[in-house]
């Protein structure tokens, strides 16, 4: 992507009073930092982090969001299949585990990936224009967006918690920003000169702790969610079955191709 056409990196939208407002969908692309070419792929993991503004490419988690959950580099083209690839920094995503667990080494075939039967990436890709849903739930508005979802089940419970608990931040600071931008409105200029001064120091002090505010309660619901995000998801052993189901049947649609790279053999024990 040329220099015109970067979008900006993912970082919080401000309203007026520089209180962020956050969203469920990134809506810019991830622009990838100029590194240094033919390290070790596992050399990259801080540049990535940094470009992947610390979130999964595919679940969007956040290390934040995720805790105890480890974040590792994947490789968007395998490296069976694409053995040149494997350190170039292009070919690297930052991924939660989960998410790196489930791809594996998934490789579509050239047929099935121009029907659209690939994974999302966010670098070339925007968040929006394949995945939908204001609630716990997302679906995929495109055929990669359904193909992701599926084979990383991205509707599984930890994610559900997360999406939970980033509406209820949204809600909490439209709440304090709407008392703010009341308070901003009020014409103070029609308020008697000895009083005026003295309201506008509190208006601003006002403004000061309702960010301080929304900190603190950022900090409680994700102390809250910490926990859920590792609890018994009496789901899983469902989703499994419908993802193994959607596994075999893009197999059928493209018969003779190979999906997945051949394991290797066992090593036999002397």
């Amino acid at each position: 992507m040329s220099g015109s056409e970067q979008s900006p990196r993912h970082t919080p939208s401000v309203r007026p009073g520089n209180l962020p407002v956050r969203s469920d969908e990134r809506t810019s692309l991830v622009v990838r930092s100029p590194v240094q070419p033919g390290l070790h792929y596992r050399e990259y993991k801080q540049d990535l982090r940094r470009d992947f503004f610390r979130s999964c490419a595919y679940c969007s988690m956040t290390e934040s969001e995720g805790k105890a959950i480890r974040f590792t580099i994947d490789h968007y083209e395998p490296e069976h299949s694409r053995p040149d690839l494997v350190n170039d920094y292009s070919n690297l995503m930052y991924s939660c585990d989960t998410c790196n667990s489930f791809k594996t080494d998934w490789d579509p075939p050239a047929e099935a990936r121009a029907d659209g039967h690939k994974f999302f990436r966010p670098d070339e890709e925007l968040r929006g224009t394949h995945f939908e849903g204001t609630g716990r739930h997302i679906t995929g508005k495109t055929t990669t967006g359904t193909f992701t979802i599926q084979v990383l089940d991205l509707n599984r419970h930890a994610l559900k918690v997360i999406r939970d608990l980033r509406r209820r931040l949204v809600e909490t600071d439209k709440y304090v920003v709407e008392g703010i931008m009341a308070l901003r409105g009020y014409p103070l200029d029609s308020l008697p000169p000895e009083i005026r001064h003295k309201t506008r120091e509190s208006v601003n002090e006002a403004m000061a702790t309702a960010e301080e505010l929304v900190e603190e309660i950022d900090a409680l619901l994700r102390e809250y969610a910490g926990s859920p995000l590792v609890d018994p998801d009496d789901e899983k052993t469902e989703r499994a079955i419908t993802r193994a189901k959607s596994m075999k049947e893009y197999a059928g649609m493209y018969p003779g191709k190979v999906w997945r790279a051949p394991r290797a053999p066992r090593k036999k024990k002397k």
